[in-house]
C-alpha cells in the first residue's frame, strides 16, 4: 500500500507498484533513520508543472513512489523512489534513493547519515536495547549541542525518555556553510530533512520491546500520541497492546470515583478513532490538539510543527493514539475517558489500517471534503463503518454554494457536523464546540471495549505475539498463577510463600542491639542465641521452598542465561511487575476505601464533642473502649493491605534472604529446592542490564550485605574491574527525587505520589568506553526524609538514611522544594555532621565528596539572581554549621562547608520549575524541567570526570557500603567508622613498598655475596683488602643512591597510576622518608657485612702464604709418591696409599689457633657495660659470683632450669620489694605504716612465696632464652655482641610481660640483670663454641682439607701415568668446582629466601595467615598458644620446619625440589660464563696453558674468583710441555662434569648444610627479618602488629593494626569473680561503655597520663577500654560491638575450649553460644579477606 495520497492522476501501474513495496519501504526508511547508514541523493532542482487539464489540479509535489527494483522504472515527476542499493541507480528528476551503507555510496550530493556513530546495536533483530539507550556518551559530558543526523535518532530516543516532549520534534543541525538562497517556485526539500514523525516511528520499530513500552509510557507521560496500530519491520499490522500495558491512568470518574487502572486491563475504555478521505482543507491533528487541549499543546504532530512540511516517508496509515482523561470542574472537555486515535493519511488509501480501525474503535470521526460524497468509493466506505458510530465531519474546500438535493443522505451517518455555512467555513472555536457535544453524547451511549480483547477475531496481530513476549508472558504466568486465589488466602500469601522476610525483619532488629556500641551488652549473648535461632528457622524453610518461590527462580535463571543480552528475563521480570500491580490494584482498593471510612467514622465520634451537652454523653462517645475498637480495626485494616501488597520488591528480598541464609549454613550438603549459588550472578546480570537493586531493605530498614556483596562481586567477575562513579540524592518525602534521577539517566525507579521509594535502590547507567575516566554511573535512589508515619522513630531514621547517602555517593544531589530551604534545614544539620563524621574517621584522607542543591518548583527567570542572598546566607548557615561541628569534635582544620566537601554556592546551586505544565491528570511534562535536568546531569559529569583520578570499582563500592552500615548501626559513628576501601588502598601500597624494599634488599646483598665477594676474594694482601674495602665502599654508596633513585621512582609512579591514587596519595611523602631510611639502615647493614667479608679476607691473606707452601709440599709429596708406584697398581691400593699419605700431610701441619678480635667473654662484659652503665658495680659482682669460664664446657641439655638459690642466695643487692594488702600491712604494723614498700621484717611466709612465684616466672624466661640461643648457634661467623643483646631482649621483654600480673613483689632493675647474666651464662658456652666453630673453618688445616678430592685425583692420574694435559685439566676442574660450589654457597641463601618470601606473600599479613593455617589444619594447640605468648618465636620456629619442607618438595611443574632448582638457577649462568671464559682464553693465550689460566681467570671475574696461582700449582716447571688443545679437549668435558657433580650434590643438600657452608644469619632468621618488621603487640591481647615496617609509627605516623584481635582468654586472662576465661574481643570491648583495663598495662608499656595511677600507689586503678587512644594513641582497633568479627580466633577457642581450660585451670562456660557455628574454612577465609 502507498504511504503518500493517490492522486487521481496517478495510473493504475504506479499503484499497484506502491502497493507490493510498502512494506519492505518502511523498514528500509525505518533503518535508515536510526540504525542503518543510508544516504539520500539530492533532489535536482526543477519547477513542478501543474497540469490544468489533470483530476482536481492537485499539484504533483514529490509524491514518494515506492518500487521494487524487478520492476521497469517509473518514469514520472515528482517521485521518490526507494531502491535497494544492490540495483542500479534509478535515473530520474526528483528521486530519493535510500541505499544500505555496506553498498556503494549513491552519488549525488547532501546526502543524510542517519546512523548511531558510534554504538551498534545488538540485541534481538538488532534491536535498541535498553542500557544502549540510556548509556552516556561523549556528548553527555558537555553543553548540548546542535543534533547532527548520525545522533538525530538517539538524539529523540533519549530526550522522550528524559521527558523532553520536544525531543519529537528534533531537526537536523544546519551545515555552517552559507545555505543557498532558497527559490520559492522550486519543489525542493533539503536531502537533511526528515519528518520527525518519520524519525520517531523508526527510533520505535528499531527498540526491542522493553524500551518500546518505556518509549510509550514516556509519550503518555508527555502528552503525546503513542503508536496505537502500527506496521512491524516485516510489514504485518500490528496492535499496540504490550507497549500500553505499563501506562497506568489515574483519574476520577463523572460519579466522583478515584480510579487507577491500567490501559490494558480489564477495565473498558472507548477507542475514538479520526480519519480523513481526501483532502480536507484544513488540519486534522491540529484540530484534534485543539479538542483535547485548547491550547497549542501538539500532542499529535501536524504540518505547522517543526519539519511538519517535510514529506512523510514511512508514516502514512500509522494510527496513533493519546487518552483523555477527566478532569474535576468545569473545564474538562469531556466527562468519560477515552482512547483517541488518529489514522495518519488517506482512509481509503490504507485498506488494511482501514478495517483495523472499523474492528477496533467504538467511534470514528471522518472528516471528508464534500466534493468527495460523490465518490461512490467514499460512500462504500461510509457503508463499512455502519455497525460503529460514526460521526461525520464535512468540509468545503470551494467558494460555492452547495445545495441539499446535491447529497445522498440516506448514504450518510445520523451525525454529522457540517464545517460550513454556506459559502464559509465555521472558525475553529464554533466547530470544536459542536464536535464536543456530539463526542460528549456518543460517549454517553459507548460502553467501550477493554483492549485486552481488540485482538480478538481481528484481521491484524498484537505486539504481543512476539514470540519472546509470548514466551516471557508464559513463564510469568506460571509464576504469577499460585496468586490466583481468594482473598482469604492473599492474606496469608506472604507468610506462604515468602516467609523469610518476616524472619528477616525480626532478625534485622536483634542485628542492630548487637551491633549498638550503646546497648547494654550484658544480653549480648542471648541476642546472638536469637540470631542463631531465626537463621537457623530461615534455612528450614530454605529446604522447604515454596512452589512459588521454586517456580520463580527457575524461570528467573532460565531466563537469564537464554540471551547474552538479556531481553528475554527482563521482559520476564516486567510482565511479572505488570501482573503483581494488576492484582494489586484489583485487591487494594475496596481495604483502602475500608480504611478511610474507619477513620471518618472515628473522626466522626470525637467531633460530636462539640455537639453534645451531656458530660456523660461525651464520655461515651471517647470512651477508651470505642478508641480500642476502632484502633484494632484501623491496625488490622492496615495490617491487611502491608500482607496484600506484594511487589517484586518483596520476591527480590526473599531470594536475598534465601541466599543469605544459605550461606550461612557451613554444612558441605546444602541442599534446598534451588541452587543458590547461581542466584548472585542472576541479579548481578539483572543489574547490569538496567534492573535495580535493592541494597537498603525499605521494610526491615536493614543492609543484606552478604547478598549485595555477592552480587556486586559477581558484577566484577562478568565485566571485569571497571570504575564507577556514584551519584545519590537526598530530599524530603514527595520531593520528586526518583522523577528526578529518571528524567536525568533515563531510568526506571518506581514514582508515585506519597512515600513511594522504600529503602536504597542501585541502578548502573553504563558509559561508552573512551568517553569517560570511569565506565558506570551508579545511580542510587533512596526513601524520602521525613516520613509522618515513622513517627517519632523518623529523627534516628533520618540521620541513618542521610548519612548512608551521602557516604555513598561521590556526589550527592540534595533535592529542595522551593525557594525558601528553611523547611530542610534541620537536613543540612545532617549532611554537615554526616560529612563531619567521615572526616573524623581518617582526618588526613580527602572524602572526595561533592555537594549539589537543587531547588524544584521556582519558574521565575531571575530565580538565581533574586536568590543570591539567600544563597550566601545558606553558605553561611552551613558555614556556622560545620565549625559548630568541628569545634565540637576537636577538629581545628575544618572552618568552613568547603573543608570537608566541594560545593561552590555560584555553580553547584540549580533552580528549576515544576514538572507538569498544567493540572493533572491531562497537564504534559514541563519540557523546561528536562532541559534544566539535562543541565545538572551535564555539570554532575563534567566536573566530576574532571576532578577525579580514580574511581571505585565493585568490589570497593561494595566495601563502602559495608564500611557505612556498620559503623551506622553502632550509633557512633566516628569511633566506629573504618573505610575499607582506604584499608585496601593501604595494604595495595604495603605490598608494593615491600616489593620495592624486596627488590632493594636482592639488589644490595646480591653485590655483597658476587661482585664485592669475588673483588675481595682476588685479594692477596692486606693492604689491597683495605684499598679493595674503600673503593667497596664507595661502590656501595652509590649503589645504595642509585637503589633508593630507582625504588623512589617506582613508588611515585605507583602513587601516580595505582587505582587507588587518590587514597594512597596522603602516604606519600612518608612512604618516601621510610624508603630513604630502608635503603640508609640496608646500606648500613651491608656495610657490616662487608666489614666481616674483609676481615675474613684479611685473615685469608695472612694464611695464604702458609696455605701455598704447605699445597705445594703436599703435590711434591704426592707426585714422588705416584711415580714410586707401578703403572698397574689396583685402585684400592691407591686409595689406601693415598690416605695414608694424607694422614701424614695433616700430621705433618703444625698447631694453629685463630685469634682475631676480643674473645666471647669480653664481648659479652662489654654489652652488659654500655646496657646498665649506671650498674657497673653489681655488673662486676653477679659476673664475680657466677664464673663463666667455669660453665664453658656445659652443654643445654645438661643445664637445669634456675633455682630460688641461684636468683636469691648470697645477694646484697635489694632487687625486690616484698608488698603486702595494705589491710594485712594496717594489721601487721599497726600506726608505724607510713605507706613504704621496703620493711626491715617483712613477713617470712609472704617473702618465700614471692621468691617462688619469681623463680617460676624466671624460668617461663629462661625457656624462651634457650630457645632464642639454640636459633643463634645455628649461625655460621664469628661471635658479636648482638648476639648478646638477642639474649638481654628476650629476658627483659619476658620479664616485663610476665612480672606486669605480678602483685607481691616490686621488682628493680638489679634483678633484669641478675636474670641476663644467668641466661648469658647459659648462653656462653653455644657462644663459644659456634665461634669456635667458625674459626676452625677458617683455619689451614680446614681449609687443607678442603683440597684434598682434588689432590687424590692427581694423585691418582699421576698412578695411571696420565699426560700433563688430562693432569691440569682435571686439577683445573677440581678447583673449579671447589669455587663454583662456594659461590653457589655464598649466593643460594638469598636466592632461596626470595623465593620464600614469593611462596608466602608480599608481608607480615601473608605470614602470619600462613602460620596460623597451618597451625589450624594440624591442630596444633599448644604451639597456637606459643604462637599467643611468644608470637615472633613461634613464626621463627615454623619457619625452621616450614623451610625444609617447602624447599624439599617437587613443585608439580618439575621434576626437582626447590632448593635445587634455586641451585640450578645460579649454576647455570656461572658454567655459561665459564664456558665462554674457556673458548676467549684459548684464542688469546697463544698456546701457552700459563697464559690460558691468566685470561681464563680475568673473563670469569664476572662470576668467579679465581685466582691464576690456585691453578698453576699442578702445571710443571716448564708448561710448554702441556700442549693447549690437548689441555682444552680434557678440560672442557670435565665443565659437564662440573655441572652433573654439582647438581648431585645439591640432590643432597639440606638446608641445614647451607646454613652451614655459607655466612652469617639462618635462612629462617634472614625469611623473618624479611616479613617480621614491626615487633609491638596488642597491650591488651598481645596480638602481634600485622605492620611489616619496624618504624612504621615514627616515620609515617600509621598506627599499630592487627590480623584479629584474639579473645584475651586465649592467653589466660579470666573475670574477677567468676574465675570465668574472657571470651571478649578487643574490638568489642572498646566498641562500648562497661569495661575497663587496669593501669598496671599502662605501666608494663611505659605508658603515663595524667589518668595514670601514681607510682606506688596501692588502689588499682582501670581506665574504660573506649578511651584507650588517650593511652595508646599509636594503636588502632577497629570496633566491633557484635564480638563476632575475629572468626579465626572465635573458631579457635570453640574448638579448643577444653584444652584451654584445662591449661589455664579455670572454667570455660561462657563461651558463646554462636562461635561454636564458625568452621574451619570460615575462619581462615575471614583472615584471608582482611587482605583482599
Amino acid at each position: 500500500m502507498a504511504e503518500g495520497l493517490i492522486q487521481d492522476g496517478e495510473t493504475e501501474e504506479a499503484a499497484g507498484l506502491m502497493e507490493t513495496a510498502e512494506a519492505s519501504r518502511k523498514i528500509s526508511l525505518s533503518f535508515c533513520c536510526f540504525n542503518v547508514k543510508a544516504r539520500q541523493s539530492r533532489r535536482r532542482r526543477r519547477h513542478v508543472a501543474k497540469d490544468a487539464s489533470s483530476k482536481n489540479k492537485t499539484e504533483e509535489k514529490g509524491e514518494a513512489v515506492a518500487k521494487d527494483s524487478s520492476h521497469e522504472e517509473t518514469e514520472g515527476k515528482g517521485e521518490d523512489v526507494v531502491k535497494d542499493s544492490s540495483h542500479e541507480e534509478t535515473e530520474g528528476k526528483g528521486e530519493d534513493v535510500v541505499k544500505d551503507s555496506s553498498h556503494e555510496e549513491t552519488e549525488g550530493k547532501g546526502e543524510a547519515v542517519a546512523k548511531d556513530a558510534s554504538h551498534e546495536m545488538t540485541e534481538e533483530d538488532s534491536s535498541g536495547a535498553f542500557n544502549d539507550v540510556v548509556r552516556l556518551y561523549s556528548d553527555s559530558f558537555q553543553e548540548p549541542k546542535k543534533t547532527e543526523i548520525d545522533r538525530l535518532g538517539w538524539t529523540v530516543l533519549r530526550g522522550l525518555l528524559a521527558y523532553d516532549r520536544t525531543a519529537r520534534d528534533k531537526s537536523i543541525a544546519k551545515k555552517d556553510t552559507e545555505p543557498e538562497a532558497e527559490d520559492p517556485f522550486c519543489d525542493f526539500e533539503s536531502p537533511d530533512s526528515l519528518n520527525p514523525m518519520d524519525v520517531l516511528q523508526a527510533c520505535f520499530l528499531c527498540c526491542d520491546p522493553e524500551v518500546q513500552q518505556i518509549l510509550c509510557k514516556a509519550l503518555f507521560t508527555c502528552k503525546l500520541a503513542f503508536p496505537f496500530i502500527y506496521s512491524d519491520r516485516e510489514g504485518q499490522l500490528t496492535l499496540s497492546q504490550w507497549n500500553l500495558r505499563d501506562i497506568v491512568v489515574e483519574y476520577r470518574d463523572c460519579q466522583g470515583r478515584y480510579l487507577e487502572t491500567s490501559l490494558v486491563s480489564e477495565h473498558p475504555f472507548p477507542v475514538v478513532c479520526f480519519a480523513r478521505i481526501g483532502e480536507i482543507g484544513t488540519s486534522k491533528s491540529k484540530l484534534l490538539n485543539s479538542l483535547l487541549f485548547k491550547s497549542s499543546l501538539d500532542t499529535f504532530f501536524h504540518h505547522d510543527c517543526n519539519n511538519g512540511d517535510v514529506r512523510r516517508q514511512c508514516t502514512n496509515g500509522l494510527v496513533e493514539a493519546t487518552v483523555f482523561l477527566p478532569s474535576e470542574g468545569p473545564s474538562s472537555t469531556f466527562s468519560k475517558a477515552f482512547v483517541l486515535a488518529n489514522l495518519r493519511g488517506d482512509l481509503l488509501e490504507h485498506s488494511k489500517e482501514f478495517q483495523a480501525v472499523a474492528q477496533v474503535a467504538d467511534i470514528v470521526v471522518l472528516m471528508v471534503e464534500i466534493k468527495a460524497l460523490e465518490s461512490s468509493e467514499v460512500l462504500q466506505a461510509i457503508n463499512i463503518l455502519r455497525h460503529r458510530q460514526v460521526l461525520l465531519i464535512v468540509f468545503k474546500k470551494e467558494d460555492r454554494l452547495v445545495k441539499a438535493e446535491e447529497i445522498d443522505f440516506k448514504s450518510l451517518p445520523k451525525e454529522i457536523i457540517w464545517a460550513f455555512r454556506g459559502m464559509k467555513s465555521k472558525n475553529e472555536t464554533q466547530l470544536l464546540s459542536e464536535i464536543s457535544k456530539k463526542l460528549e453524547s456518543l460517549l454517553a451511549e459507548t460502553e467501550g471495549l477493554k483492549l485486552t480483547a481488540l485482538n480478538q477475531n481481528a484481521s491484524f496481530e498484537t505486539d504481543e505475539c512476539n514470540h519472546v513476549l509470548a514466551e516471557s508472558r508464559t513463564s510469568a504466568f506460571k509464576v504469577i498463577e499460585h496468586m490466583n486465589c481468594s482473598d482469604s488466602e492473599m492474606h496469608e500469601f506472604k507468610t506462604k510463600h515468602l516467609p523469610l522476610q518476616a524472619i528477616w525483619m525480626e532478625y534485622s532488629q536483634l542485628h542492630k542491639k548487637e551491633n549498638s556500641s550503646k546497648a547494654e551488652k550484658k544480653d549480648l549473648q542471648e541476642i546472638q542465641r536469637q540470631k542463631a535461632e531465626k537463621r537457623t528457622t530461615q534455612i528450614a524453610r530454605c529446604r522447604n521452598l515454596s512452589a512459588f518461590m521454586k517456580d520463580f527462580v527457575q524461570q528467573l535463571t532460565n531466563s537469564c542465561f537464554k540471551s547474552e543480552g538479556g531481553l528475554p528475563v527482563q521482559l520476564l521480570i516486567q510482565w511479572e511487575k505488570l501482573l503483581f500491580d494488576e492484582i494489586s490494584r484489583k485487591k487494594l482498593p475496596d481495604l483502602h476505601r475500608n480504611r478511610k471510612d474507619i477513620r471518618t467514622q472515628l473522626q466522626s465520634i470525637f467531633q460530636q464533642k462539640d455537639t453534645v451537652s451531656d458530660a456523660e454523653d461525651v464520655e461515651k462517645c471517647t470512651s477508651t473502649e470505642l478508641q480500642k475498637k476502632f484502633d484494632y480495626s484501623l491496625r488490622q485494616v492496615e495490617k491487611t493491605i502491608l500482607e496484600m501488597s506484594i511487589g517484586m520488591e518483596n520476591v527480590f528480598r526473599e531470594v536475598g534472604q534465601f541466599f543469605e541464609a544459605t550461606c550461612s549454613l557451613n554444612d558441605t550438603n546444602k541442599t534446598f529446592g534451588c541452587e543458590s549459588e547461581v542466584l548472585p550472578e542472576v541479579f548481578a546480570r539483572l543489574l547490569l542490564w538496567g534492573i535495580p537493586l535493592e541494597i537498603l531493605d525499605g521494610d526491615a530498614s536493614n543492609i543484606p550485605l552478604t547478598w549485595v556483596t555477592s552480587v556486586l562481586t559477581h558484577c566484577k567477575q562478568l565485566v571485569g574491574q571497571k570504575n564507577i562513579l556514584a551519584v545519590s540524592v537526598l530530599g524530603l518525602q514527595s520531593s520528586g527525587k526518583s522523577t528526578l534521577l529518571n528524567t536525568m539517566f533515563g531510568l526506571k525507579f518506581a514514582v508515585s505520589a506519597g512515600r513511594c521509594t522504600r529503602g536504597a535502590f542501585l541502578q548502573l547507567v553504563p558509559v561508552e568506553p573512551g568517553s569517560s575516566k570511569f565506565d558506570f554511573v551508579a545511580v542510587i535512589d533512596t526513601e524520602g526524609l521525613r516520613a509522618p508515619e515513622l513517627g517519632l522513630d523518623k529523627y534516628r531514621h533520618d540521620n541513618e538514611l542521610a548519612t548512608l547517602v551521602l557516604g555513598l555517593g561521590d556526589v550527592t544531589v540534595i533535592n529542595l522544594k522551593g525557594e525558601n530551604s528553611a523547611e530542610i534545614k534541620d537536613i543540612l544539620q545532617i549532611v554537615v555532621h554526616a560529612f563531619i563524621r567521615m572526616k573524623m574517621a581518617n582526618r588526613m584522607q580527602d572524602l572526595r565528596r561533592r555537594c549539589i542543591f537543587v531547588h524544584q518548583n521556582v519558574p521565575a527567570v531571575g530565580a538565581k539572581e533574586k536568590m543570591m542572598d539567600q544563597n550566601c546566607k545558606m553558605q553561611e548557615d552551613l558555614d556556622k554549621i560545620t565549625r559548630e561541628a568541628a569545634e565540637g569534635e576537636k577538629v581545628a582544620s575544618v572552618r568552613c562547608f568547603s573543608d570537608i566537601i566541594s560545593f561552590d554556592s555560584d555553580k553547584d546551586i540549580f533552580y528549576m520549575s515544576d514538572l507538569w505544565l498544567g493540572d493533572p491528570p491531562m497537564a504534559p511534562v514541563n519540557p523546561g524541567y528536562s532541559h534544566k535536568v539535562t543541565e545538572i546531569k551535564t555539570h554532575i559529569l563534567h566536573c566530576l570526570d574532571e576532578k577525579y583520578k580514580t574511581f571505585l570499582g565493585f568490589d570497593d563500592f561494595a566495601l563502602r557500603i559495608k564500611d557505612l552500615w556498620t559503623a551506622i548501626m553502632s550509633e557512633d559513628f566516628v569511633f566506629s567508622f573504618r573505610n575499607s576501601i582506604e584499608m585496601k588502598a593501604y595494604n595495595l601500597m604495603e605490598s608494593e613498598f615491600f616489593d620495592v624494599k624486596r627488590r632493594c634488599d636482592v639488589q644490595l646483598n646480591e653485590w655483597l655475596t658476587k661482585t664485592a665477594s669475588i673483588q675481595l676474594q682476588k685479594c692477596t694482601t692486606s693492604k689491597s683488602v683495605h684499598q679493595t674495602k674503600e673503593r667497596l665502599k664507595i661502590e656501595l654508596h652509590r649503589l645504595q643512591d642509585n637503589c633508593e633513585t630507582n625504588g623512589m621512582d617506582r613508588l611515585m609512579k605507583f602513587f601516580d597510576e595505582n587505582p587507588y591514587s587518590e587514597q594512597t596519595i596522603q602516604w606519600k611523602s612518608n612512604k618516601a622518608n621510610s624508603l630513604s631510611e630502608y635503603v640508609r639502615s640496608l646500606g648500613g647493614e651491608v656495610t657490616r657485612k662487608l666489614e666481616q667479608f674483609c676481615d675474613l679476607q684479611l685473615l685469608e691473606t695472612e694464611q695464604k702464604s702458609k696455605q701455598s707452601q704447605w699445597e705445594k709440599a703436599i703435590f711434591i709429596e704426592a707426585r714422588k709418591a705416584a711415580e714410586e708406584m707401578p703403572e698397574g697398581c689396583p685402585d684400592d691400593e691407591v686409595e689406601k696409599k693415598f690416605e695414608s699419605l694424607w694422614k701424614k700431610f695433616l700430621g705433618d701441619l703444625p698447631p694453629e689457633r685463630i685469634e682475631y678480635g676480643e674473645s666471647v667473654l669480653s664481648r659479652i662484659e662489654n654489652f652488659l657495660r654500655e646496657c646498665y652503665p649506671k650498674e657497673r658495680q653489681v655488673i662486676r659482682d653477679y659476673l664475680d659470683q657466677f664464673n663463666f669460664e667455669h660453665c664453658s664446657g656445659s652443654r643445654a641439655e645438661e643445664i637445669s632450669d634456675l633455682t630460688e638459690q641461684q636468683l636469691f642466695e648470697n645477694d646484697n643487692n635489694s632487687f625486690f620489694e616484698i608488698r603486702l594488702k595494705k589491710r594485712e600491712r594496717a594489721q601487721q604494723f599497726g600506726s608505724t605504716f607510713t605507706g613504704g614498700f621496703i620493711f626491715s621484717d617483712p613477713n617470712e611466709n609472704a617473702k618465700d612465696e614471692a621468691k617462688s612465684e619469681l623463680t617460676e616466672i624466671s624460668n617461663r624466661v629462661f625457656r624462651q632464652v634457650k630457645t632464642e640461643v639454640a636459633d643463634i648457634s645455628k649461625s655460621t661467623r664469628w661471635f658479636e655482641e648482638t648476639d648478646a643483646s638477642r639474649v638481654q631482649k628476650v629476658v627483659a621483654d619476658g620479664l616485663n610481660r610476665e612480672l606486669t600480673d605480678f602483685k607481691r613483689a616490686t621488682t628493680t632493675i638489679i634483678f633484669e640483670i641478675k636474670v641476663v647474666i644467668l641466661a648469658l651464662r647459659y648462653a656462653y658456652p653455644h657462644f663459644v663454641e659456634f665461634d669456635q666453630r667458625f674459626r676452625d673453618s677458617c683455619s689451614i688445616k680446614a681449609k687443607t682439607d678442603k683440597i684434598k678430592e682434588r689432590i687424590r685425583n692427581m694423585f691418582f692420574n699421576m698412578v695411571r701415568r696420565q699426560s700433563g694435559a688430562k693432569i691440569a685439566a682435571d686439577y683445573v676442574r677440581d678447583h673449579l668446582k671447589k669455587v663454583i660450589q662456594d659461590a653457589i654457597n655464598q649466593r643460594l641463601k638469598e636466592k632461596l629466601k626470595s623465593k620464600l618470601i614469593a611462596e608466602i606473600g608480599n608481608g607480615k599479613f601473608h605470614l602470619i595467615v600462613r602460620i596460623l593455617d597451618d597451625f589450624s589444619r594440624k591442630r596444633k594447640f599448644k604451639k597456637i598458644l606459643r604462637y599467643v605468648v611468644k608470637s615472633e618465636t613461634a613464626a621463627l620456629n615454623w619457619l625452621d620446619e616450614f623451610i625444609p619442607e617447602f624447599l624439599s618438595q617437587k613443585p608439580s611443574s618439575s621434576d626437582e625440589s626447590r632448593l635445587l632448582a634455586a641451585a640450578r638457577e645460579l649454576l647455570e649462568p656461572i658454567l655459561v660464563v665459564v664456558t665462554r671464559a674457556d673458548e676467549k682464553a684459548h684464542t688469546e693465550s697463544s698456546g701457552s696453558l700459563k697464559q690460558w689460566i691468566v685470561k681464563f681467570c680475568e673473563n670469569v671475574e664476572s662470576e668467579l674468583a679465581v685466582l691464576p696461582q690456585d691453578l698453576e700449582t699442578a702445571l710443571p716447571s716448564n708448561d710448554s710441555n702441556i700442549d693447549l688443545s690437548d689441555f682444552t679437549d680434557f678440560f672442557r668435558p670435565a665443565i659437564e662434569q662440573i655441572r652433573v657433580q654439582t647438581i648431585e650434590k645439591y640432590k643432597v643438600t639440606t638446608i641445614y648444610e647451607v646454613d652451614r657452608d655459607s655466612q652469617g644469619e639462618t635462612l629462617n632468621r634472614l625469611v623473618l627479618k624479611s616479613f617480621w618488621g614491626c615487633t609491638a603487640q596488642c597491650p591488651f591481647c598481645s596480638e602481634p602488629c600485622s605492620k611489616d615496617d619496624a618504624n612504621h609509627y615514627e616515620n609515617e605516623k600509621t598506627p599499630h593494626t592487627c590480623i584479629q584481635h584474639r579473645p584475651q582468654g586465649v592467653k589466660g586472662t579470666h573475670e574477677k569473680d567468676s574465675k570465668q576465661l574472657v571470651f571478649r574481643n578487643c574490638e568489642l570491648e572498646v566498641s562500648c561503655d562497661g569495661w575497663s583495663f587496669r593501669c598496671i598495662i599502662c605501666r608494663k608499656h611505659s605508658v603515663k597520663t595524667s589518668s595514670c595511677a601514681p607510682e606506688g600507689e596501692e588502689v588499682e586503678k582501670y581506665h574504660p577500654y573506649k578511651n584507650y587512644k588517650d593511652f595508646f594513641p599509636y594503636w588502632d582497633i577497629k570496633p566491633d560491638p557484635s564480638n563476632f568479627g575475629n572468626k579465626f580466633w572465635m573458631w579457635f577457642c570453640a574448638t579448643f575450649v577444653k584444652e584451654l581450660g584445662e591449661y589455664y585451670k579455670k572454667p570455660v562456660d561462657n563461651l558463646p553460644v554462636a562461635w561454636k557455628s564458625v568452621s574451619e574454612k570460615e575462619a581462615l577465609e575471614s583472615l584471608r579477606s582482611l587482605r583482599q
